[in-house]
């Protein structure tokens, strides 16, 4: 006689076991070490690779550039490459080095989607990481240094989440650059410092972008004072949202804005040396609100007069050394906060003026 809840128990087990078995062929851990040039790394990533795979570099110093095409995950098994404690990729190659010039890119992805890059060190390239039209990439949790152009470039690609990295001494341009095209972008949570221009700079057809809880430090000021701004929003860019984060001695602008449909709210901006915003050309429909103004010497809103139907500017706290608050960058008329006020604007804020 066949034994029932027996029978039920063994095809349970063997329904188990083939899961685990498929589990172990579609996701499995693929290691790479520093013996391994990365062009041999991503020929392995390229070849074995598959969706939920995470490729898992050991600690060393690898040189020149982790270039990757096509390659795809799943939305919800992406591809990881992870760096252990320890992995860094210097993008000079040992020619590089003897010309005293920097690489390439440290890592590239082209044309791919679904791909998590986190945990590596990157430095001595034209740029940290590199991405071209891609899909859904999330890059988390890198320390990317002592670049040349950009910590991170976003082309014509959408999707993107940047969170939780280090990206510091860009020498001639910007700390994250969304370029071109792009949708729904998150930059969340980063630390971004001396950068020679802008520490985010948003130009083109891009729509969608929320900037939240990051802190940009010293944009326009490394390796000498060039100007620029904590943020630079143009070129037809649109629905920008800059939520709850710190902008702390920025030489230049806080917010260079000539795109439309841009929140500014919640945040800290303290010292800049032109202005906290200035606003012209294509700037269309802009909200500055709820935000924490401490300068010691610039005006802090500079606006061309034209622009000034389109913008809400309400219920601020500033801090100010100068007796005026706002700029017409067409006249270079200067009002008084009094005045500001009698124009409509900030009616609900607080001004407190002192002696830095």
């Amino acid at each position: 006689m066949i034994n029932i809840k027996k029978g039920i128990y063994v095809t349970l087990l063997l329904g188990w076991l083939v899961i685990i078995f498929i589990s172990g062929v579609y996701a499995k851990t693929i290691i790479v070490s520093p013996e391994m040039s990365l062009e041999e790394i991503g020929q392995k990533i390229q070849d074995e690779a598959v969706a939920g795979d995470i490729i898992k570099f050991e600690p060393g110093l690898y040189r020149g550039t982790l270039h990757l095409k096509k390659l795809n995950g799943l939305d919800s098994k992406p591809i990881i490459l992870s760096g252990e404690p320890g992995v860094i990729i210097d993008a000079r190659t040992e020619e590089d080095l003897q010309e005293n010039k920097y690489g390439g890119s440290s890592i590239i992805l082209e044309k791919s989607s679904n791909i998590t890059i986190e945990n590596f060190e990157l430095t001595g390239g034209q740029r940290g990481i590199t991405l071209g039209y891609c899909n859904n990439i999330t890059i988390r949790n890198n320390k990317i240094h002592h670049i040349r152009n950009y910590g991170i470039m976003n082309y014509k690609t959408n999707n993107t989440k940047i969170i939780n990295n280090y990206i510091a001494y860009s020498e001639v341009e910007h700390g994250i650059y969304i370029s071109a095209s792009a949708k729904d972008i998150l930059i969340k949570d980063n630390y971004i410092r001396d950068t020679h221009i802008n520490g985010i700079h948003i130009n083109g057809e891009i729509d969608g972008v929320t900037i939240e809880g990051n802190i940009l430090y010293r944009s326009g000021k490394y390796p000498s004072p060039a100007g620029g701004a904590g943020i630079t929003v143009i070129n037809g860019a649109r629905n920008i949202k800059i939520i709850n984060n710190s902008f702390l001695d920025i030489h230049g602008q806080g917010f260079t804005l000539l795109g439309k449909d841009i929140i500014i709210k919640n945040n800290l901006i303290k010292n800049t040396r032109w202005s906290v915003i200035l606003v012209k050309g294509e700037a269309e429909n802009i909200t500055f609100t709820n935000n924490i103004v401490i300068e010691e010497s610039s005006i802090p809103l500079q606006i061309e007069p034209t622009k000034l139907t389109t913008i809400n500017i309400d219920n601020n706290f500033y801090i100010l050394g100068s007796e005026y608050i706002y700029l017409d960058i067409n006249t270079y008329k200067k009002y008084k906060p009094s005045e500001w006020i009698a124009k409509g604007f900030d009616k609900n804020s607080i001004f407190t003026r002192i002696k830095f």
